[in-house]
């Protein structure tokens, strides 16, 4: 993506584009980067539609120099954290809280444990914000996505689809 190793297919970031582009969200945040190819696909589409803020972090460090300055240019900020500690999701939370304006936020999971990611970080947003995950029915179990993330959130997109054009992502809405 933009010169930078992605691990998504084509149809998994065609559906990503329009679940941002329906929710327009004016904070993202994603968890586990890796090499930064999705990142510099959602910073790209934050850059040209000139409205969100975008958050990415990950436990290790795998984006090169040239990576981390293209994101640094198009406003990505950048944290090597660990996803899963008390004060990582704390600070993402008041990075979120900060920046949100009047829109809504969304959080991709993408890191070593998504269900994890979904249940603590589903716990940061308000009513009409987005979490999303890749990996959806390999390594997130359809179940354990819903037991994750909890009451309240449904599907944006209908699983029947999902595993017909085998996505291997998946968004929820907060409802009220």
């Amino acid at each position: 993506m933009w010169g930078q190793h992605c691990q998504h297919a084509p149809a998994s970031t065609a559906t990503l584009e329009r679940v941002l582009n329906a929710y327009r969200p004016s904070v993202i945040v994603e968890i586990g980067s890796l090499f930064g190819g999705i990142t510099a696909y959602i910073g790209t589409w934050a850059f040209l539609n000139g409205r969100a803020h975008v958050l990415s972090l990950d436990m290790v460090p795998c984006m090169t120099v040239d990576v981390r300055d293209f994101l640094g240019r198009i406003g990505v900020v950048y944290w090597y954290e660990d996803a899963w500690k008390p004060d990582t999701v704390a600070k993402v939370f008041e990075y979120i809280m900060g920046r949100r304006m009047d829109g809504r936020a969304l959080i991709y999971c993408d890191g070593g444990d998504k269900t994890r990611e979904l249940a603590l970080y589903s716990k940061t947003l308000d009513a009409g914000d987005v979490i999303g995950c890749h990996d959806y029915t390999t390594e997130v179990a359809i179940g354990g996505a819903a037991e994750a993330l909890g009451d309240g959130w449904q599907p944006i997109l209908d699983i029947e689809q999902v595993r017909a054009q085998r996505l291997l992502q998946m968004f929820w809405e907060k409802k009220g």
